[in-house]
């Protein structure tokens, strides 16, 4: 009877964790989870970095720096630390879904300098495009401008 029983929790458990996972088209899963990264419009890469998180960090970081005004450049005097929860959908925009950012002026100016930034190709997993959230940490020092002759 105990072989029986241990026969059928072994089927049932056989048939209900084999089951395929259907991502819902509104559903984002996070960046570590899919296959392809995504591309964007500027950003030329080797294929050995191109699903790797600290070159696809490196270049948000450097996009977002890019898209910032000088004047909004000139408030951020000391060490600034924060991160950004963004959210690439399914029409290729990102859209920052959270943020520790205080300061309310520079978190609008940021949150305008992320939204420039244009997609190619969303992400792919199991060779469909998916929407993805992530979490890019950010940390800016701006030391200073100076004019050369």
């Amino acid at each position: 009877m105990k072989k029986f029983l241990g026969i059928i929790i072994f089927c049932f458990s056989m048939t209900l964790f084999s089951q395929d996972v259907y991502l819902e088209k509104n559903t984002s899963i996070s960046l570590a989870e899919v296959d392809e990264y995504p591309q964007f419009v500027n950003r030329k890469v080797v294929d050995s970095l191109k699903n790797n998180r600290a070159s696809f960090n490196a270049f948000l970081q450097k996009e977002i720096i890019k898209n910032l005004d000088l004047k909004t450049q000139s408030y951020i005097r000391a060490d600034v630390k924060f991160y950004f929860k963004i959210l690439l959908d399914e029409n290729r925009r990102l859209k920052v879904v959270k943020s520790n950012s205080k300061k309310k002026k520079l978190h609008k100016k940021f949150l305008e300098a992320i939204e420039k930034i244009e997609v190619k190709k969303l992400a792919k997993k199991n060779g469909e495009e998916v929407n993805i959230e992530f979490i890019l940490p950010f940390r800016v020092k701006f030391n200073g401008y100076y004019i050369a002759n």
